[in-house]
């Protein structure tokens, strides 16, 4: 076996996800035209590179600290545990819930990639990791000028500078992440001038879209990051080294007045704070309920949403309207201890703080400064901030999960030979080898088609049913709508849609209306809207007093159900 052409495929191949997961969209035939397909490219290119590694696995595998193929196969397995024993839908927790998709096969991907780009790192990869951001982000700006400019030829339901992204807390997450990146590889004098001062524009471009979306996820992210650089900086040298610890006390000073500001407090606050930042609050009090009622096996991966009435509390239920609902708790930690358990959540920080502790590792032996492990690593603790206030979503979480694998990897470089920035290769396209042309063995191929179909095929299940109900839902052709909705992996959500249609159309569907609410009420038995269709209309009038109870207990601190 040509052990050169199979890393390099590998590579290649790994280098792609992240553009792929981050700018793929399919506004023409899905109804949820950001996460499915998205998840889609993530599950079959993360297969695809899964059957190449596994061919060279004796040797890449002695590689890395045993410690993250454990961890990896302990994360995987609580998932598989969970999915048994938590009790939520099953179809659920493999897929997740609509307009999230962050269950098992996302997951799954998602540490994979993060193995994978350990065991694949070498100092060309590196490198290209950061590029690979950089050049997506060239893609995510440009759309998002376009949105800016109201040129969008695609009708989206918010006409706001999302990007490829969905929502425009998760674009200026991207952009807060691709700018920070961007400023600190174009710091390196060893790059050609016209290449900086393109970084610069791009990451200015960045920050002017983010400052147009209105969130400040992005800005706390670059800010955070962008100011971690000096420090490292004054740590690493010799003669300033001092400096680093007033250095490091004012950063600290900041950090404590951007709190205040987050908490309405102090002279920030009337720049940095915002009314939803009290709801986060009662998302994230919600998933803590969670994790502490259900801390083994959690409530089911990506369940949240159906918990969340229950152990919201009082104050969270009343403070504004009871309708008010989340299915996340934006907060990643959060999100994997409630949905997941404790064990879980302790799986996932052992990843985290792996990829630290290999990050200080590196950084105490490297011998010169590295303009692209600062990068990845400002980049990371930036993602890893956002991760605090945000959700998983996984255009945004990939590059997380890349630049942890990555991390860890540079604690296999032998930090005396290592040369991070060559002044004729860094930044310029390297002649090819001959190994692009060249075709994988006959066997390997065979391999890796099985294994990258199955990944194509498992993620293509929801996307196919996603793609089925648009059809159906905005043709108007109820016959065609019952039929779609019978399509596997259809989620609650089409569900609720379908039913809300066939009651609409008042008579002579009244059968289809009661059996989608049957079907919901025993798929999703904590699906809130069946039960309250059942309890407030006649759909099902033998079941309204079971109904009522269901609603009370679903949300108990709701007024409306007393």
């Amino acid at each position: 076996m040509n052990k050169e052409l199979v890393l390099f495929r590998a590579r290649r191949a790994l280098l792609l996800i992240g553009p792929s997961v981050s700018l793929l969209v399919s506004p023409w035939t899905n109804y949820d035209p950001i996460s499915c397909v998205k998840i889609l490219a993530l599950s079959s290119i993360t297969f695809f590179v899964g059957s190449l590694v596994i061919s060279l696995r004796s040797e890449l595998f002695t590689k890395i600290s045993k410690w993250l193929p454990i961890l990896v196969a302990i994360f995987i397995a609580l998932m598989v545990a969970t999915m048994v024993f938590s009790g939520a839908p099953l179809t659920q927790q493999i897929w997740g819930m609509f307009g999230r998709n962050t269950g098992f096969v996302t997951y799954f991907s998602l540490v994979l990639v993060a193995l994978f780009t350990a065991l694949l790192s070498n100092q060309g990869f590196f490198r290209s990791i950061c590029w690979s951001l950089i050049y997506t982000s060239v893609a995510a700006t440009s759309y998002a000028l376009i949105q800016v400019f109201h040129l969008d030829p695609i009708r989206w339901s918010e006409m706001r500078p999302f990007a490829t992204f969905g929502n425009i807390n998760f674009s200026s997450a991207f952009f807060g992440i691709a700018a920070l990146v961007s400023v600190i590889v174009a710091l390196d004098k060893n790059l050609a001038g016209y290449k900086r001062v393109a970084l610069i524009v791009l990451a200015l471009t960045d920050i002017a879209i983010i400052q147009t979306t209105d969130s400040i996820q992005g800005v706390m992210i670059f800010g955070a990051g962008i100011t971690l650089v000096p420090f490292l900086f004054l740590l690493k040298s010799r003669k300033l080294r001092l400096l680093s610890i007033p250095y490091g006390l004012l950063a600290l000073g900041g950090l404590y007045s951007v709190v205040l500001g987050l908490a309405n407090k102090g002279f920030l606050a009337k720049i940095i704070y915002q009314q939803s930042i009290i709801f986060r609050t009662d998302y994230m009090h919600a998933g803590y309920e969670m994790t502490l009622k259900h801390p083994i096996f959690g409530v089911g991966l990506d369940s949240y949403g159906d918990w969340y009435r229950t152990l919201r509390g009082f104050i969270s239920t009343t403070r504004d309207n009871p309708d008010r609902i989340a299915n996340t708790a934006h907060n990643i930690f959060l999100d994997v201890s409630s949905t997941g358990g404790l064990p879980l959540l302790a799986a996932y920080l052992g990843i985290i703080l792996l990829a630290l502790a290999s990050s200080i590792r590196y950084f105490r032996s490297m011998p010169k400064w590295d303009p692209i492990f600062i990068a990845m690593f400002c980049g990371w603790i930036a993602y890893q901030i956002q991760a605090l206030i945000s959700i998983n979503q996984v255009a945004v979480g990939i590059w997380g999960w890349l630049f942890t694998g990555a991390l860890i990897g540079y604690s296999n470089v032998d930090v005396r030979n290592f040369d991070p920035v060559p002044k004729k290769e860094f930044g310029k396209r390297k002649s090819k080898s001959g190994l692009a042309g060249k075709a994988l063995p006959i066997g390997l191929s065979i391999q890796t088609f099985i294994f990258t179909s199955f990944g194509l095929l498992i993620a293509a299940i929801p996307v196919n049913a996603d793609a089925q109900f648009r059809s159906a839902y905005t043709s108007g052709d109820l016959a065609k709508l019952n039929q779609a909705i019978k399509t596997p992996g259809i989620s609650a959500f089409h569900l609720v849609l379908a039913n809300d249609a066939f009651r609409k159309a008042g008579m002579g569907t009244d059968l289809e209306a009661k059996q989608i609410l049957t079907r919901l009420t025993t798929e999703f038995p904590r699906d809130y809207y069946a039960w309250r269709v059942i309890a407030y209309t006649d759909a099902i009038p033998d079941r309204k007093t079971e109904a009522l109870a269901k609603l009370r207990d679903l949300d108990p601190f709701n007024p409306e159900n007393k």
